[in-house]
């Protein structure tokens, strides 16, 4: 599925409800797309692939020294589906 890059699993500080409710939006519109094009609900696939890039099931474990990473993977998909679905 997704691309694994920067995954790191330190402990450290979480992310704030405000960035885990930003990854969520943007897991639900990923989910959205992909589930658009293969008929098949994509949104654990995601988490699972963060969960094997991060290390976190949802979006509140997310540390703070990965959330950069987890939104540049989470795009990098985003825009691999997109220009796929043309």
């Amino acid at each position: 599925m997704g691309a694994c890059a920067g995954s790191g699993r330190v402990c450290s500080a979480r992310t704030g409800p405000i960035s885990a409710a930003h990854v969520s939006q943007l897991v639900k519109a990923l989910a959205e797309l992909l589930t658009e094009q293969s008929g098949k609900n994509q949104y654990q696939g995601i988490f699972g692939e963060l969960y094997q890039c991060f290390g976190v099931s949802r979006d509140t474990l997310i540390r703070i020294e990965q959330y950069a990473a987890v939104l540049a993977v989470l795009e990098q998909w985003r825009e691999t589906a997109l220009h796929g679905a043309r």
